[in-house]
């Protein structure tokens, strides 16, 4: 905003009295912007959220484990190297072992093991300790160790991004609606583009339009994002300018 300034006159006619239809290419570039940024944090939540969890499991096993788990004996009847590694170097292995329940019931779980010392044992059919579920003896883990390393916290991180990405949508479908109302019901001013920058955008051109108009005994300056619309040129417009906040305003293009 800069001192008092002189803004040319419009040779065309004046928009039509409020309320007014909303054109087509009339939306809030900051608006969509902000749409598609709730959208991708929404996705990219989930998203990991989801991976997390096919890669780490449920940290609800460990909280069951926390709670009852007991040590036991187990005896290794196998063994494989997974397909997947950690730190991209060392390889995964799953052991499966058998070992008695608080019952005596005989019953088997599988576990994932990195340890050479530990994936040697299992080869050589040495007892190994792990800890179990007694209400689920699927659920085994090795002592003083954790399935989910990361816990809850990590999708509790993950919930809020995709929490955060719907609050951003909320916000830029209102930035729409407030856009929509201020052409609808604002005033018309006489202003000028001063300058238009194209830019490329979804393999379509659209512009950067810095224009001006007065109000209130200055010269606003503000810039709209145009797409869907012939290519501005410098000189004189109409600016729908909103009555309570005269720095809000609309540039009135051709499509």
């Amino acid at each position: 905003m800069s001192g008092t300034e002189r803004v040319d006159a419009v040779d065309g006619a004046e928009p039509p009295p409020p309320p007014r239809a909303v054109p087509p290419w009339m939306h809030s570039s900051s608006a969509r912007t902000a749409s598609l940024i709730g959208v991708a944090l929404v996705v990219a939540g989930g998203f990991a959220a989801g991976l997390l969890y096919s890669m780490l499991g449920s940290p609800a096993v460990d909280d069951a484990l926390d709670r009852r788990g007991k040590v036991v004996r187990a005896t290794p009847v196998g063994y494989r190297q997974t397909s997947s590694s950690r730190g991209g170097a060392v390889p995964i292995h799953t052991i499966e072992v058998s070992f008695a329940d608080a019952d005596g019931q005989r019953r088997t779980a599988k576990l994932e093991q990195t340890h050479t010392s530990q994936v040697e044992a299992a080869a050589a059919g040495t007892p190994l300790d792990i800890e179990y579920d007694p209400q689920d003896s699927s659920r085994a883990r090795w002592p003083g160790t954790k399935i989910n390393p990361l816990g809850w916290g990590i999708f509790w991180i993950c919930g809020f991004v995709s929490t955060g990405g719907a609050v951003v949508v909320l916000a830029g479908r209102l930035m729409a609606r407030g856009a929509r109302r201020l052409y609808r019901h604002g005033a018309a001013r006489p202003g000028r583009v001063d300058r238009v920058e194209p830019f490329r955008e979804n393999r379509r051109t659209n512009y950067g339009v810095h224009y001006s108009y007065a109000a209130g005994g200055t010269r606003v300056e503000s810039v709209w994002v145009a797409r869907g619309v012939a290519e501005p040129r410098p000189g004189p417009i109409w600016v729908i300018v909103s009555a309570k906040d005269p720095c809000q305003s609309i540039p009135v293009l051709e499509e």
